[in-house]
């Protein structure tokens, strides 16, 4: 029986119905999966693979929309296509190109016109180099552009389907079903030749193919590369191909593919009039009820011959007539499949997989399996604890005598109100399964007899950091090795307290350190009381570091140690033995100390008596002072301390401190530890802003948050946890964020951001201290400039990869600012407005640039204009620089030989 005619007016444009993409889920996790562990910060083309249907089962319109005839893009697409073989008789490999960048504005500034006819240039050059005859699936190339928010889980993608454009048009000449044009012989000859052609696993998967019919009306079905074979030796030749606009009901329309197939036979063999063969199915069964054949004609193009042609193309997906490619929305896609908690312990491990992008893998596995050993839990215990878990670690034991107090909750991170009285060893556990429930914790109420002298190590080789805090100085160091396994008999047993039994250097301990450098007094390190505020975060963090460095050093515990300057190979950096920092100095020094013949805890002298005697011989060190003394020959060690003594009480006006009004823009990884350690210093008046909210990822690296606080905004969440620490601080929390120059808002969103900018002003007016703690430099300005105009105490601090920056803003200019006047503190006042890097550029170039002085101009203008000038710098992208002569200053850097950096990749500091 004939199917409906598809009779219409002819010759008429030919239309098509375009292809659209169906990706998996799976396939955006395995993108992800594949940017953090793989690819990194490349951002290259990758060859994928696509699934596109090759036959439609129904009629049924309503259960075709169900059996999709998309483009499907699943985790297999990501295989390289040479080990790519999921090509079957229902789907078709079809090859495409996927570029993923690495921030969402390089995604946004992609240009989608020029990648879209690049890769029409692809398909045009695969048509005229033959390589379509062999391989037809070319003309079905398809590009994908994305970026994968790592931090979000979301994925923003556009998909293409490039189609050619030439200089001459296509035409439907005739259209109609193939019940109404081939006789019943020839239609029962082709619908067997189709059947074995999709029965056969080599032929099934190729979309385009030849459709020969002979004047005794049998039909065979060839493949594109025996077009010579054709030539002659028939009836009717048909150019046929998969078509997918069968599935969406619109049975008179043939699919996307035949634009790029009908340019192929023009341009390669031709054939100005085609006559093709829209091949649908039914049930898995030929359908030449539904199956059209037409005539197309497409006159040559010309141009194209020339070896630097660029067609035109059409084909992204969801592109409307009329507009252009930049007006394409993006698509977004929310990755939320995965089992919340893997998901959770991955977005916690994912800063260190993001250390693999600047060439260090971290080799998580090794960490996730390390046992920890952790003497104390007090403040250096919590940091350290906290910072193992940020590396990975999910293996701890924690050994304390000692219960939690009130004057322990500032200080020490972890504790909170209601676990005052608990012992530490128990109060540690929950907090440290809050930031990550993965991490496993045993916790030991233990006290270490003779504090100060631990037990000597066994012939195990365990990894072993100490650290000490004085009042403003800390040592952080790592042990070296032991002895190994030596006979006593041996000639050279003394020559084990500074080598090995291979002959290897041995590192001294920390009480080596005391006999050699002095340190050790009364029998017991010389450590004050009371530790300035802050000194705590630093020493746990080199402590943490070290540990992380020596772990993966390929000589581990028994690597030399390393001064600074030296050169080193490891992608770490250097691994020193020890680290000594004084605050009031600013100094970080390495230093080395070998093994002391001496030592009164690895010597080899007292090795062997721990290994003969075991216990008895650690009862006797504890009960008898002088043993140890008498044992290892140290006559004196009542000698002067080499460590400089600052006295412990210091003028401080604690009265002022809680007076002062201190804000904090910014309650992230830097935002919790400074509000922390203002109210160690006794500050009571806190303002965070902050716009973020707190998510797995930051429980570890944020010391304040819990996993209670997911989802909640940062600044509500941060002042529970100041409360908790410190009932008396008066502190206020304000969700905002900051507007940074260069990023236009649209007409709905200026007024918002006006009052943004008014708000921000009125803080830091009615605050004495403003501390700029965000994440990116366009954040800093707008603050950095109203901190100037009220002539604010400023504090900017900042982390990069494994480098931070800490300064203060230097004093404004005064009222009495007038244009065009010379200042001799100039490189003060560039840094409130210029981009980092960019004074030693301005100073070399400055003899050019004599009149101007970008601080002054920019205030000048804020104190002139007020929001009306911020506004303009915040639409504007290059108005400062124009204002304030950058923009010449940047040219004139190419003629001064000075290499200008565009530090413009801020999501990887924020990552």
């Amino acid at each position: 029986m004939a199917g409906p005619s598809t009779e219409s007016r002819f010759p008429r444009p030919l239309s098509v119905l375009a292809i659209k993409c169906r990706a998996e889920e799976g396939f955006w996790d395995a993108l992800r999966r594949l940017k953090l562990d793989v690819l990194g910060t490349d951002d290259s083309p990758l060859p994928i693979t696509g699934q596109l249907p090759n036959i439609f089962h129904s009629l049924d319109i309503e259960l075709n929309r169900h059996l999709s005839s998309d483009l499907r893009l699943c985790p297999e697409s990501l295989v390289p296509p040479s080990d790519n073989s999921y090509g079957n008789r229902n789907h078709c490999p079809v090859p495409g190109t996927l570029i993923n960048t690495n921030n969402m504005r390089g995604f946004q500034n992609l240009d989608r016109e020029h990648l879209l006819r690049a890769e029409a240039k692809k398909i045009l050059h695969d048509i005229i180099s033959g390589k379509v005859e062999e391989d037809p699936s070319l003309l079905l190339r398809f590009l994908v552009i994305s970026f994968a928010d790592l931090k979000n889980w979301k994925v923003h993608y556009n998909v293409a389907f490039p189609s050619l454009v030439f200089n001459t048009k296509m035409t439907l000449l005739s259209q109609k079903f193939v019940s109404q044009v081939l006789s019943k012989k020839e239609a029962a000859s082709l619908y067997s030749s189709l059947q074995k052609w999709r029965s056969d696993t080599e032929t099934t998967v190729v979309p385009f193919f030849l459709v020969s019919i002979s004047s005794d009306s049998s039909a065979s079905v060839r493949q594109l590369k025996d077009w010579n074979a054709c030539q002659g030796n028939c009836q009717k030749l048909l150019f046929g191909f998969y078509d997918h606009g069968h599935s969406k009901g619109l049975s008179k329309v043939p699919g996307w593919a035949i634009r790029n197939y009908i340019a192929f036979l023009n341009i390669q063999w031709k054939i100005e009039k085609v006559h093709f063969f829209c091949y649908r199915e039914n049930q898995g069964k030929p359908d030449l009820e539904q199956s059209l054949i037409g005539e197309a004609s497409f006159p040559p193009p010309y141009g194209w011959q020339d070896p630097d042609y660029v067609p035109e193309a059409i084909g992204w997906e969801g592109e409307k007539p009329g507009k252009g490619s930049k007006e394409i929305e993006p698509k977004e896609i929310i990755l939320e499949s995965m089992n919340p908690v893997s998901r959770d312990n991955e977005q916690q491990l994912m800063h260190l997989k993001l250390m693999g992008w600047r060439h260090f893998p971290v080799n998580i596995e090794k960490l996730s399996h390390i046992r920890v050993l952790l003497l104390g839990a007090g403040t250096l215990g919590c940091e350290v604890a906290r910072l193992l878990i940020t590396w990975g670690v999910r293996k701890l034991t924690v050994v304390d005598h000692g219960y939690v107090a009130t004057s322990d909750l500032v200080k020490q991170s972890l504790y909170i109100d209601k676990d005052c009285g608990v012992p530490r060893a128990t109060a540690i556990i929950p907090h440290l399964k809050e930031r990550c429930p993965a991490v496993e914790v045993e916790g030991i109420k233990m006290e270490i007899p003779m504090p100060g002298h631990p037990v000597s190590p066994s012939k195990i080789e365990s990894i072993a950091i100490t650290a000490v805090l004085g009042y403003d100085n800390y040592v952080v160091m790592r042990h070296g090795a032991g002895t190994g396994d030596m006979d006593e008999g041996t000639d050279w047993m003394d020559d084990l307290s500074t080598k090995d039994a291979l002959g290897r250097q041995r590192l001294g301990c920390c009480f080596c350190n005391d006999s050699a450098n002095l340190s050790v007094t009364d029998g017991k390190l010389d450590q004050h009381a009371t530790t300035l505020p802050g000194l705590t975060s630093i020493a746990s963090g080199k402590a943490v570091e070290l540990f992380a460095r020596m772990l993966h050093h390929p000589d581990e515990i028994y690597a030399p140690g390393d001064i600074a300057g030296m050169d080193s190979e490891h992608q770490l950096g250097i691994l020193p033995h020890q680290l000594r920092g004084s605050l009031p100095n600013c100094v970080l020094s390495t230093e080395l100390v070998n093994c002391n013949s001496n030592c009164t805890a690895c010597s080899s002298t007292v090795l062997s008596e721990y290994r003969k005697r075991g216990l008895d011989f650690v009862t006797q060190a504890i009960n008898y002072p002088t043993y140890l003394k008498d044992l290892t020959g140290i006559i004196d060690l009542k000698r002067p301390n080499a460590c400089s003594k600052i006295p412990i009480s210091i003028s401080v006006n604690s009265d002022k401190f809680s007076d002062v009004r201190c804000l904090l823009l910014g309650a992230g990884t830097l935002g919790c530890d400074v509000a922390r350690i203002l109210m160690d210093c006794g500050v009571r008046k806190l303002t965070m802003v902050d716009c973020g909210h707190v998510v797995v990822s930051n429980l570890a690296r944020q010391s304040l948050y819990t996993s209670d606080d997911r989802g909640a905004p940062k600044v509500t969440a941060i002042l529970s946890h100041l409360s908790e620490k410190c009932p008396s601080v008066d502190a206020q929390g304000i969700q905002m964020e900051i507007p940074m120059p260069g990023h236009p808002v649209s007409p709905n969103e200026a007024t918002a951001v006006l009052e943004d900018c008014k708000r921000l002003k009125e803080l830091v007016a009615s605050h004495d201290a403003i501390f700029l703690l965000t994440d990116t430099r366009e954040s800093r300005w707008l603050p950095t400039l109203l901190c100037a105009d009220e002539n604010k105490i400023a504090i900017t601090a900042a982390l990069g990869y494994d480098s931070y920056l800490v300064m203060r803003h230097g004093a404004g200019p005064g009222i009495n600012c007038k244009v065009g006047l010379e200042s001799n503190t100039g490189s003060t006042m560039y840094s409130n407005t210029t981009w980092t890097g960019l004074y030693c550029i301005w100073t070399s170039c400055r003899p050019l640039y004599k009149n101007v002085n970008p601080s002054r101009w920019v205030l000048s203008e804020y104190r002139r204009r007020d929001m009306g000038f911020v506004m303009q710098v915040i639409n504007e992208p290059t108005y400062l620089e124009d204002l304030t002569g950058l923009t010449d200053l940047m040219k004139s850097a190419a003629c001064s030989q000075v290499e200008w950096v565009d530090e413009s990749d801020d999501e990887f500091v924020e990552l």
